[in-house]
């Protein structure tokens, strides 16, 4: 029978966010350089240095020297026997996040190994407004074969005060001999918005099905364009005054369908079955908010007097987070098999 046991943690140092709000202020950093007395470790969680022989895989790390770890030294793994409860990396102190008409995003750099079916060995980041009585997943995080950039839009938490903390499961004794969970550069940062753009197919996400990699904040690359296509967004993500407009390029000249997702995806299951061709990060269950043509390989969503976004994706409560991708044809024999492609993916939460 599977044990499960909750290890909570002790303060002891302060974890402190600026008090500053303009359109690109980075309100928190951790790169661990300067040591990890801002942190509580349970388990098996312990700092990390780039000349452990275990973690020799994830050298060089993403900013000096250090970073946290979730394995242990003694296996280069997280076998615990009879031991699998939940185990954290705390920030010790409460965040107070600012007001903001803008956009909120949670980055972390990750590299981790372990089984990857979404129930077991399951790596998330949390979030608790009522001082840790419960605890909000922003995602499961799957293992990687490279410091992957994660990036979460957290703007419903904006104005209130904030626990962090990172949580690995285990699970049970079984399939418990790979690397664990390996953490650096945690940032707080504010922007304009209105969206987080995630699950970009130039290298700093999960490989291209291919290695067909595209450029820079843009889906993979297609067989017509190795720079893949790009979803952005402007305008406001207001449920009263919605003027959110989507822009998309980088497509084949062929119809292209913009897909919302009510749960942010890391992909890994999803492979050719939405992102074919791509990569997407949007999860289900899944709502098609348009399919459109694309003159030139780009299009862009409302027009004037179109229903807008939130009521084509059925959004009506505030503070609803919603992930954005947009499927194109890409007919030609390139990659996969399949028939089509996928652009970045967006992560927005929607205002009163």
């Amino acid at each position: 029978m599977r044990s499960i046991a909750a290890l909570l943690l002790v303060a002891s140092a302060p974890c402190v966010l600026a008090d500053t709000s303009v359109a690109q202020t980075v309100h928190f950093h951790e790169d661990f350089e300067s040591g990890f007395s801002r942190w509580t470790m349970s388990g098996i969680w312990q700092p990390q240095s780039a000349s452990g022989p275990c973690t020799a895989a994830a050298v060089p790390f993403p900013s000096g020297t250090n970073c946290v770890w979730f394995g242990s030294p003694a296996s280069c793994n997280f076998q615990i026997l009879d031991v699998w409860p939940f185990f954290h990396l705390r920030c010790n102190e409460a965040l107070s996040l600012p007001e903001t008409d803008g956009v909120l995003e949670l980055r972390f750099r990750s590299f981790s190994g372990g089984e990857d079916d979404g129930i077991w060995d399951t790596r998330k980041p949390q979030i608790s407004v009522d001082g840790g009585g419960s605890w909000t997943s922003l995602a499961t995080v799957f293992s990687s074969d490279r410091w992957l950039h994660e990036r979460f839009d957290i703007s419903r938490f904006a104005g209130q005060t904030i626990l962090l903390r990172f949580e690995f499961w285990i699970g049970d004794d079984a399939w418990n001999n790979f690397l664990g969970w390996l953490i650096d550069d945690i940032q707080i940062v504010e922007h304009a918005g209105p969206a987080v753009e995630q699950c970009a197919g130039d290298g700093t996400w999960y490989a291209c099905p291919c290695g067909n990699n595209g450029g820079p904040g843009r889906g993979c690359a297609s067989s017509f364009n190795p720079a893949g296509a790009r979803i952005t967004a402007s305008g406001t993500a207001s449920l009263a005054n919605d003027t959110l407009l989507f822009a998309m390029d980088g497509m084949s000249a062929a119809a292209a369908t913009i897909v919302q997702g009510a749960t942010f995806n890391h992909a890994y299951w999803e492979g050719g079955t939405f992102g074919g061709d791509g990569r997407v990060c949007v999860g289900t269950p899944y709502v098609r908010i348009r399919t459109l043509p694309a003159p030139g390989g780009a299009a862009s969503y409302p027009a004037p007097r179109e229903v807008p976004i939130s009521v084509r994706g059925g959004v009506t409560l505030p503070y609803t987070t919603r992930t954005y991708a947009v499927r194109y044809r890409n007919a030609a024999s390139f990659c996969t098999g399949y028939v089509f492609n996928a652009t970045n993916t967006l992560q927005l939460t929607w205002r009163p």
